[in-house]
């Protein structure tokens, strides 16, 4: 039988299926539900075939990275070091468990970019300090990409981030994409936010912001 996947589906199980042309056939967006059976199936025109919130080959950045998920340690360093090994793959996946993460520091991805970040239950949070830094971007400081060369195919799914604007008053961004392509940021919730955006996507190319929240 022929299946075509509109939208997205929570199951435990896919079996004996066509896929047909779909950029993302299936993604398990409960983050708690594992594709446990994936057999049997074929793949038409298919660009990630299945994937969910943790695919066999995701970097766990906490039980590979050492990054510290009950909110006390600065992540800063074990997140970027994932991201920059990720930046080296083909394509790369990061998950995130759920939990709450310090950043005492910004996450920058790297080119060429290709990367998928999966945060579905956990909080991403801003430290107390006085720094003035976005968590997630795709550039360093000033770096002046030439349009749509910038770090590409980016994909950020689920996660609360929390600004932090009761302790940290700068202003800062939770994600800032520039001078990018394929741009995707679904099921994020932000929130407490000091006098910045919460999401700020710049000069990109092919981009779309969908289920997300913001909380002020």
């Amino acid at each position: 039988k022929a299946v075509r996947i509109v939208d997205f589906i929570q199951c435990s199980s896919i079996s004996t299926n066509t896929f047909n042309g779909m950029q993302d056939a299936v993604h398990n967006t409960s983050g708690s539900t594992v594709l446990t059976t994936i057999s049997g199936n074929s793949y038409i025109g298919v660009t990630n075939n299945l994937t969910n919130t943790t695919p066999n080959n995701a970097t766990n950045v906490v039980t590979e990275y050492s990054a510290d998920n009950t909110g006390v340690a600065d992540c800063t360093t074990a997140f970027q070091n994932a991201l920059t090994a990720l930046g080296t793959a083909t394509k790369g996946f990061l998950y995130v468990p759920p939990g709450t993460y310090r950043f005492d520091g910004t996450l920058e991805v790297k080119s060429p970019g290709n990367i998928t970040v999966s945060a579905y239950g956990a909080t991403l949070r801003r430290g107390d300090g006085s720094g003035s830094f976005t968590i997630f971007r795709n550039y360093t400081g000033s770096t002046n990409y030439p349009v749509n060369t910038g770090p590409s195919s980016l994909t950020f799914f689920g996660g609360t981030y929390d600004l932090n604007a009761t302790t940290n008053q700068n202003g800062a961004q939770a994600i800032s994409i520039a001078h990018s392509e394929n741009l995707l940021i679904e099921d994020v919730t932000v929130q407490n936010v000091f006098s910045a955006h919460g999401i700020e996507v710049n000069s990109t190319d092919v981009g779309e912001v969908r289920n997300c929240v913001f909380r002020g």
